[in-house]
């Protein structure tokens, strides 16, 4: 498959693809919806025009035969004698406006019906003329015998049937009812719900099916990665070609080097541990049987070397199995050994640990009493106590005191280390407890420490489930503390 084919199935398989996708269907129901509703306004709207003209196509219908009517009775009048002026004097106006009615009419009608009304109407005035003619030239004689001869009477009715025939044609073409405008709104009401509905409901179904497919798969991610910091089996996921099943993939096979990366690790640690710290140890149990002079009586400067050596070789051991010790904590291969804990005594056997340092510096530690037991593994614990309490009499002047103090809380137990010195700023708060991190660069250089100590404190903490922390000292000084869940009782005796 070439580039340009690989770029083109990626782009069609992507997450952006089917956001477009859904937006163009989306959009079609929106254009359907705006279609559907300008038909059933056009609808609405021609509906009612058909209503105006059916209702003006009667008026100029009844219009017209109330003029016919007025007609006939002004040619009686004008027929009547001299003496009434009035009819022959609105005949030639009334016969204007027949005509003109006509021609208002003639647009509403077909062709038929215009030339049958125009030739109906023609008929009404030819024959009103002709009565009239007839009635002036015998003005002798009587009403009645005039009137047998016209036949004005039947051209008015024949005029009123044919205006009824026109109306009833005209309803026939385009047929009405009279709740036809409420029915049509309440039509187009209900049209436009169902499609507000529609579009609605589409959209969040689409919505709804692309968001369910995105969360499944990143649930899935999710799950993954809770496996991996867990260090449990990953489940591997090859399906989708989108953003979410490369980023799938590559987390995977990511994982998977970090797997092999970290056995590689775990061997060279084994290595150290077998093939560097074995040696080291006893390198230094030589320097120190020299530093004693057990082997042979040394020159001043001699043991000064040898000291030097057995410190340095010291703090390289301490290293390496800081360094094995915080690996070990970091890849979660060590467990712990929870018993009853008195914090009391093991407070107790870490002063002990420390008075001869403190004692060099002329440093007092104050130890408070307590009776708190925990469940925690002592052994561990001593050696973050140990550690404080080191960093402490490290980190204050001579002639300063520590306090050390255990503060029961609830359900747990708070154990703090407070000194007087340098104090540590908040913005190194955190800081110090990350690898190889001091609070000047100058403690490394004066080889006051590695970094890793608080390191390994706080992961041990971690372990058991506590918390671990520094605060400001009132007056100048930092308080180290820490607390360990599972308060058991507070001995009495």
């Amino acid at each position: 498959m070439s580039t340009r084919e690989k770029n083109l199935s990626r782009w069609f398989h992507s997450l952006t693809t089917r956001g477009v996708f859904v937006i163009f269907l989306l959009t079609a129901v929106q254009t359907i919806s705006l279609s559907s509703y300008e038909f059933l306004l056009d609808r609405a709207e021609r509906l009612a025009q058909i209503e105006a003209n059916d209702k003006s196509f009667a008026s100029q219908l009844n219009w017209l035969s109330t003029l016919s009517a007025v007609f006939a009775l002004l040619t009686i009048d004008a027929g009547c004698g001299a003496q009434s002026k009035y009819g022959q004097e609105a005949l030639p106006k009334c016969e204007t406006q027949m005509l003109f009615a006509v021609d208002v009419l003639a647009p509403l009608l077909t062709n038929t019906q215009t030339a049958k009304l125009r030739a109906q109407v023609n008929s009404l005035i030819e024959e009103c003329k002709r009565t009239l003619a007839l009635m002036q030239a015998n003005s002798a004689t009587s009403f009645k015998q005039i009137s047998s001869q016209s036949h004005i009477g039947a051209q008015c009715e024949q005029l009123a049937q044919l205006r009824l025939d026109l109306i009833l044609q005209n309803r026939a073409r385009y047929p009405l009812t009279r709740d036809f405008l409420p029915k049509t709104r309440t039509e187009l009401k209900q049209i436009i719900h169902g499609l507000f509905v529609l579009n609605v409901g589409s959209g969040t179904i689409l919505t709804l099916l692309l968001m369910r497919g995105i969360c499944t798969r990143l649930a899935r991610l999710e799950a993954n990665m809770d496996r991996f910091e867990k260090g449990e089996t990953l489940v591997e996921s090859k399906t989708g070609s989108d953003e979410i099943g490369r980023l799938e993939r590559n987390f995977y096979q990511m994982a998977h080097r970090i797997e092999e990366s970290t056995k590689e690790k775990q061997e060279l640690l084994s290595m150290v541990s077998h093939d560097l710290r074995t040696p080291l140890a006893s390198v230094q149990g030589i320097l120190t049987m020299l530093a004693l002079e057990r082997l042979e009586p040394l020159g001043p400067e001699s043991k000064q070397l040898v000291e030097r050596a057995e410190r340095n070789l010291g703090r390289t051991i301490t290293l390496i199995n800081d360094l094995l010790q915080i690996e070990r904590l970091s890849s979660g291969a060590f467990s712990l050994d929870t018993a009853s804990v008195a914090i009391g005594q093991l407070q107790e056997k870490c002063f002990e640990s420390v008075q001869d340092l403190a004692e060099q510096r002329n440093i007092k530690i104050a130890l408070g009493k307590t009776d708190a037991v925990v469940r925690a593994d002592k052994e561990r614990i001593t050696q973050v106590l140990m550690n404080l309490l080191s960093n402490a009499i490290k980190f204050s002047p001579d002639g300063q005191t520590i306090d050390l103090q255990t503060v029961v809380q609830d359900d747990s137990v708070e154990v703090r280390v407070i000194d007087r010195g340098r104090g540590i700023p908040d913005e190194k708060k955190e800081l110090v407890f990350e690898r190889f991190k001091q609070v000047s660069e100058e403690d490394s250089a004066q080889n006051k420490g590695s970094g890793l100590g608080l390191a390994i404190a706080k992961a041990l903490i971690l372990k058991h489930g506590g918390k671990i922390g520094v605060t400001d000292t009132p007056g100048g000084g930092s308080t180290f503390w820490f607390s360990l869940p599972g308060y058991c009782r507070a001995d009495t005796d």
